[in-house]
Formats: structure tokens, C-alpha cells, sequence
């Protein structure tokens, strides 16, 4: 039998072209939220997919178009309110502490020289400041800050490394008010090597080698890019100091840090940690978190932490850039790995973040 059967009115809806869009239209799926997103531009597998379900963290390298440049995706799943992630994250000094985290100092607004008064460079670092020319210097200085330290500074006397730690913590507040007025082109230059490094540009580089937040979170790309224009109006930002040692040498870091409310998505948050100048390795790092929901699972209590860690470091290219990249990227999974374990821990536990606590960062995100 014709599935049209005998109806000779069917028959001419049929010839005259008509029938199929009388007919209800077949259901398109609407493919699991973030799973789409994971599978197209992260590459994961349904194995993976499985196991990031089931609370274990799933952590790979991204590829990038810099050869400087390294990229590290990792996700998990926690059984826990995502406001609670948030709000251990405001507290930026408890949430980044543990092993290899010497300092962390969240910065008043505005911004005040004392903010500044536990920071310190290392004995290395100041033994190495006298002796440093551009172009070949120990420490990440352009040529007016070293030529400050060369010129303010009277490396004889006995005060003189007191007086390089009081030299530095002015040019870190320098950089941080110059960058809030100016935004990424205020960051300056870097000539530490032989070919000159512009910081902002080394930046907006970084954001368009994965462009994954351009597509999906475009206000927050811009702003980003543009600060201090563009600022979206459902975010909220600060700014700190840390003095970390996860390899050879203490390193001091600035950095941005913007909160942003997805208003496209299901409460889904974003979180963008910008750095923004490193004593050490560094001349341009992201850490980009992102918060969300399961589309598959509606009902649940859980999100998805989803963490994209970019940087641009020396030593990445030449006779043995692959050998220090290697190790870069190793150390960065690792210590992804055990980060991400450690939130979900410290989130899930009774009496912890999720039920008001703080997070126990003590496995925070390593670059060797």
C-alpha cells in the first residue's frame, strides 16, 4: 500500500509540489551543551566525554599558531553550586595559596602604593639588576624601568636592595595605573631579548591563535582586547599581586581579573585572569575559567569547570625550544589536573565551598 494511500486529494498536493510543507517538520535534535562545543574545537572523544561526565578531569593541549605559545584546555564536572566557585574566587588571596604560592595580594580601587608592601624581589633578582643592560637582563624590565634601576638606585650602599624592592613595588603600581588608563598598549615594550617584544600585541595575538571566546563570548573578547573600553555592563573586576616559585626562580606577576555573567547562556560565568607584566618567563598569560550548566542534565546542582590556560614565554623557540616547551606543556597538564581535582574536592566536601567554605587551592596551576 502507498504510504499517500487513495486520497486523490493527497495525489495532487503531491504532484502540484505542496505536500511536504503541509506535512509537521521532521525534529531537528539540539546537540548537549557543552558536549557540542567539546567534540568541534576541543577534539574529545565520547570516552572523554564520558569520564569529564562523571566528575574526572579531562586535560589536553590546544594547538596554537605561535611557536612561543602554549595552550592547555581541561575540564571536570562538580556537584556543587557554581556561585559557590565564584565567590571562593573573589577571595583571590585564600583561593590562590598552597605549595610554590610565596604572596597574593588583591589590590585596593583604587590602587595604592601600599598595596604593594609585601612584595619583594628575590635576592637573585636584585643581585642580578646592576648588572643588567637591554636586551640582556636577568629580569622582564623595558629600557625606562631598567634605566631607572640603573639610575635611581646606588647599587654600593648598603640599603641598595631595599631600595631596588621600593623602586620595584612603584613600578608595579606605575604599570597597573598606566594600564588603566591606556589598556594593552600601555603595557609597553620588552626587550629582553634581541628582537623587541610589544606586550599588547603579544596579547592580542593570544586571543585570536584560539579563538573560541570571539565566537562565544564576543563582549568579554572585546573587552579584553579594548580595556579599559568596552566594558560589558554585567561584569564585575579586580586586580592582584602574586610571588610564585614553580620552577627555578620567584617570579612576581600583576594581573587583571574580570567576572562576567553570560547573558546567552543559562547563568553560565566566565572568568578571565589577564596577566599583565612577570619578573620571569612570561611576556603575555590567560587563565580563562568558564562555568556551565549540563543542557543534558537540567535538573542537576552541578556545572562544568572548563579552564583554557594560554601564556607566551621565552626559551619556546631556537636549538633547544622544544626540549623547555616539552617540559612547559607537561608541567602545565599536570598541574591542571591536580588543580581541577583539587577544587572539586574542596566544592563537594561536607562543610567546604559548596556549603560556604573556601576552596583548597593547595594544587594550583604550575608553569615550569
Amino acid at each position: 500500500m502507498s504510504i499517500l494511500g487513495t486520497d486523490p486529494f493527497r495525489l495532487v498536493l503531491l504532484a502540484c509540489g505542496l505536500l511536504p510543507w503541509l506535512l509537521p517538520a521532521p525534529q531537528q535534535a539540539v546537540e548537549r551543551y557543552p558536549h557540542a562545543f567539546l567534540k568541534q574545537h576541543m577534539g574529545f572523544t565520547s570516552v572523554e566525554l564520558r569520564l569529564a561526565e562523571v566528575g574526572q578531569p579531562v586535560v589536553k593541549a590546544i594547538a596554537t599558531t605561535a611557536p612561543r605559545e602554549i595552550a592547555i584546555f581541561g575540564i571536570i564536572w562538580i556537584e556543587a553550586d557554581p556561585a559557590a566557585f565564584v565567590t571562593s574566587f573573589r577571595d583571590i588571596e585564600q583561593f590562590e595559596r598552597g605549595a610554590g604560592v610565596l604572596a597574593t595580594k588583591k589590590i585596593s580601587d583604587p590602587p595604592a602604593l601600599a598595596d604593594f608592601d609585601a612584595m619583594t624581589l628575590s635576592k637573585d633578582d636584585v643581585k642580578a639588576l646592576p648588572k643588567c643592560r637591554v636586551g640582556d637582563c636577568f629580569v622582564k624590565l623595558d629600557a625606562e624601568s631598567l634605566a631607572r634601576f640603573q639610575k635611581e638606585i646606588d647599587w654600593s650602599a648598603k640599603d641598595a636592595g631595599t631600595r631596588a624592592n621600593a623602586l620595584a613595588r612603584q613600578m608595579l603600581l606605575d604599570t597597573l595605573l598606566a594600564y588603566q588608563t591606556g589598556g594593552n598598549q600601555a603595557l609597553g615594550l620588552m626587550r629582553d631579548q634581541r628582537q623587541p617584544t610589544f606586550i599588547g600585541e603579544e596579547f592580542a595575538g593570544m586571543l585570536e591563535s584560539v579563538p573560541h571566546m570571539r565566537t562565544y563570548l564576543p563582549a568579554l573578547y572585546g573587552y579584553l582586547r579594548d580595556y579599559p573600553a568596552g566594558r560589558p555592563p554585567n561584569v564585575e573586576e579586580f586586580f592582584y599581586w602574586s610571588n610564585v616559585n614553580f620552577g627555578l626562580r620567584d617570579t612576581v606577576r600583576l594581573n587583571h581579573v574580570v567576572l562576567y555573567s553570560n547573558p546567552g547562556a543559562r547563568g553560565d560565568v566566565a572568568i578571565a585572569s589577564k596577566m599583565l607584566y612577570a619578573t620571569h618567563y612570561f611576556y603575555t598569560a590567560l587563565d580563562l575559567r568558564y562555568l556551565a550548566r549540563d543542557t543534558g542534565r537540567p535538573d542537576a546542582r552541578g556545572f562544568y569547570l572548563m579552564t583554557l590556560l594560554q601564556s607566551r614565554s621565552d626559551g619556546m623557540t631556537g636549538l633547544f625550544g622544544g626540549i623547555v616547551r616539552r617540559r612547559a606543556v607537561k608541567g602545565s597538564t599536570e598541574g591542571l589536573v591536580k588543580h581541577l581535582q583539587a577544587v572539586k574536592r574542596s566544592l563537594e566536601a561536607p562543610g567546604g565551598a559548596g556549603a560556604g567554605g573556601r576552596v583548597d587551592n593547595a594544587a594550583a596551576v604550575k608553569y615550569p
